[in-house]
């Protein structure tokens, strides 16, 4: 099982579904890091858990139990809002944890995206590994620490990619692996 930790530092909870950028202070990105993680045509990859982590809340999303995921970023933001008000479909889960305790508790090897890290070609990838990704302002310094501590940097390109790209793009290494 593949795991996908995604950190925005200013999603918000509350956010208006016609105004996901403004509103819900790029709410969007981790819309499309969603679809980016499970959406493939005509099918959701199964073997997939994403975590989304905002604004002290930690989603979950497990591949293997979704339910009445779309494709477009308003009908993601739909199933958020629903689980952020405590109606949340099958296969969404809502905690208070932490970025870091998500991290702590994933058992998995910590990979974190950095366009500086080691290139993605010379690992050995496994689908048991999890992959840590940013927004666009990155990680906080105690972020930071943590992933040094626990994880390996590995880049996926030399060039800064958006968050759902970099999961595309890591799917596609482990597909052909």
């Amino acid at each position: 099982m593949v795991v996908f930790i995604v950190k925005s530092n200013t999603a918000k909870t509350k956010f208006l579904l016609k105004d996901l950028p403004g509103s819900g202070k790029r709410i969007d990105i981790l819309c499309r890091c969603v679809n980016s993680a499970f959406c493939l045509s005509h099918d959701i990859r199964k073997d997939v858990i994403l975590y989304l982590c905002f604004a002290g809340k930690t989603i979950k999303f497990v591949g293997k139990e979704l339910k009445h995921l779309t494709p477009d970023e308003r009908g993601i933001a739909i199933l958020i809002r629903k689980a952020l008000e405590g109606n949340p479909t099958p296969g969404v889960y809502v905690s208070e944890k932490s970025f870091q305790d998500t991290l702590l508790e994933s058992g998995k090897e910590i990979i974190y995206l950095d366009e500086r890290g080691e290139d993605i070609s010379h690992l050995k990838l496994k689908k048991d590994m999890c992959f840590v990704l940013g927004d666009h302002l990155g990680f906080d310094r105690e972020d930071q620490k943590i992933l040094e501590k626990i994880g390996k940097k590995i880049s996926i390109s030399p060039k800064i990619l958006h968050a759902d790209h970099c999961i595309i793009v890591v799917h596609n290494f482990l597909d052909r692996s």
